[in-house]
């Protein structure tokens, strides 16, 4: 026969036997309640009891029993199983769910964290949700302070008015834009390619907006660069074939002046 296991005493507790023939026999049912939680936490537990008085039960009953049956009534037992049973299996469903959740997040996160580009979501009135550490690294604040900011709270007027403007053309359009534009970086203004698209919730209302940017200024300064030399070529083709032209009719000139010569000479 097995020993008992015993535990402190809950002040005012009935003696109560769990199980039948072979169970655990405990004197005291939050013992046996805290004993179980303990060990698998997910576990049903449904008191069996002839003596347990309301009091007690409710009492089992906040600390996590699952459901007390009183032997007068242990009809209940079967539905209070198959109760007890079935909302275990929702609650296995839910961790699971929670935990690829977890697993989701965090891999969503190592990929914010880790591309080159600067991220962040604003809600339906343009104030800013969420950003990766780069954005914020670029503002002097951390992820954390950065919700509940507007664009006027980090950048002049004229171009948070702009920012704002781009927002509300794409959430109401609910297209998505790539536009170039200029940005305030340690205090300088540098351009980049910003990318925006509509957030949308699982009824496909627009409830904010989603950017996503990188610094080019490097390539417009090529770009400008470029388009100078470009400028200088055009003006010296032109100028080569003016000049060229020019060439052309003061030689056909000295030819008609020779041509006369040739005619005085013959007189």
């Amino acid at each position: 026969m097995r020993k008992p296991l015993t535990g402190e005493p809950y002040a005012g507790n009935p003696p109560v036997r769990f199980g039948g023939r072979g169970g655990i026999s405990l004197s005291y049912p939050l013992s046996a309640l805290k004993l179980t939680l303990e060990k698998t936490p997910l576990t049903p537990f449904i008191i069996v009891t002839g003596s347990v008085n309301e009091d007690t039960a409710v009492d089992c009953m906040k600390a996590g029993a699952t459901d007390y049956v009183v032997k007068e009534h242990l009809k209940r037992l079967g539905p209070a199983v198959v109760r007890a049973l079935e909302e275990k299996k929702i609650c296995m469903e839910r961790l699971r769910a929670e935990e690829a959740l977890k697993q989701s997040e965090g891999k969503y996160r190592t990929l914010v964290e880790n591309i080159p580009q600067k991220i962040f979501t604003k809600d339906r009135r343009s104030v800013y949700v969420s950003c990766n550490e780069l954005l914020a690294r670029d503002l002097g604040i951390t992820p954390e302070e950065f919700a509940g900011k507007t664009d006027y709270d980090f950048f002049p007027k004229g171009l948070a008015d702009k920012y704002r403007s781009d927002d509300m053309r794409i959430m109401e359009s609910g297209e998505t834009e790539g536009i170039e534009e200029q940005y305030i970086q340690s205090g300088e203004k540098v351009w980049v390619y910003t990318i925006k698209t509509p957030l949308r919730d699982k009824d496909g209302n627009t409830v904010g907006i989603l950017g996503i940017f990188s610094d080019i200024t490097e390539r417009k300064k090529m770009e400008g660069e470029l388009k100078k030399r470009i400028k200088e070529l055009e003006d010296f083709y032109d100028m080569s074939v003016s000049r060229e032209l020019k060439m052309i009719e003061l030689k056909k000139e000295i030819e008609g002046l020779k041509e006369a010569l040739e005619k005085f000479k013959k007189g």
